[in-house]
């Protein structure tokens, strides 16, 4: 996906590889961000298995995998792409076996190629965020070594190692291709600092861990914590002033979570539609009305 020479910085991938050690080495790791990643994907195998066997049972393995409970994946703050998927499975069946056909069944097809499949066979049903669908159902495959992609976490990493972000008119199965491709770097750069990842899981997961506001081990001190929020304000830049004006909620120094549903209603917008939106500024960072 990356046409131009990279030139990796140093700097950057030292932060950057030194804030994911200290994950890594975290206690809870395993079971906070790595365990319920194989349930899932185990959950989805079967599913996928009867859905290639076209077992009568596959639309139930279907829903239930999506519907995991420690899905927090496609759930969690993104329920609203798990609920329209699951939707779309019971109100337009054909639509989503023709997805599902795209990205399970297809044999000797590049990854890349599935998720373009899966994200054309969708199209009418306007399932936003589709590609991070693609990829989560991609986890049936080997949830090791396929990483579920949301563009927030990536784009936020790319920012702060200095890794090429793809072009903002990219196509999705391009900016999918993109993050595992950087997931690969990731590793490398990790390894060259003594720091081995097994598989590209752990990659995924140390992204999320390292760019999720707020997000950090409760027993650290409290020091850590405030470093780490700096890292994270300054995009991994030490020479970028740390972002100042932001809505904040109360007293607390968080950022307010914009109420959607009021927002939608209103623009006399339905709820999926001001979603779809946000999800493609997510990926793209730019939008024409």
């Amino acid at each position: 996906m990356t046409t131009e020479p990279y030139t990796p910085d140093a700097g950057r991938w030292d932060a950057f590889v030194a804030w994911s050690r200290l994950f890594f080495e975290w206690a809870n790791f395993e079971e906070a961000e790595r365990n319920y990643k194989l349930e899932i994907g185990a959950a989805l195998e079967a599913a996928r298995q009867a859905f290639v066997d076209q077992t009568p049972d596959w639309p139930d393995l279907v829903e239930q995998a999506v519907g995991h409970p420690r899905n927090n994946l496609t759930g969690g703050g993104n329920w609203r792409l798990q609920r329209h998927f699951i939707t779309l499975l019971a109100d337009r069946r054909p639509l989503i076996t023709d997805a599902l056909h795209s990205v399970w069944t297809t044999a000797d097809t590049p990854n890349r190629d599935r998720v373009r499949g899966f994200v054309e066979a969708v199209a009418p049903g306007k399932l936003g965020s589709a590609e991070s669908m693609a990829s989560f159902l991609l986890m049936a495959l080997d949830p090791q070594q396929e990483p579920f992609y949301r563009a927030r976490p990536f784009n936020t990493a790319y920012e702060m190692t200095g890794y090429p972000a793809p072009r903002p008119d990219a196509p999705r199965d391009g900016r999918y291709e993109h993050a595992v491709e950087f997931l690969d770097e990731f590793m490398r750069q990790a390894a060259d600092r003594d720091l081995d990842l097994r598989d590209r899981l752990d990659a995924q997961s140390l992204v999320w861990c390292v760019t999720t506001d707020n997000y950090k081990a409760k027993e650290w001190p409290a020091d850590v914590g405030e470093v780490l929020a700096k890292y994270r304000e300054s995009r991994g830049d030490p020479a970028r002033p740390i972002e100042t004006g932001r809505t904040t909620g109360e007293d607390t120094g968080t950022t307010r979570d914009p109420d959607r549903p009021s927002l939608a209603e209103s623009l006399f917008w339905e709820p999926g539609h001001l979603e779809e939106i946000v999800a493609d500024l997510e990926d793209k960072r730019q939008m024409v009305f």
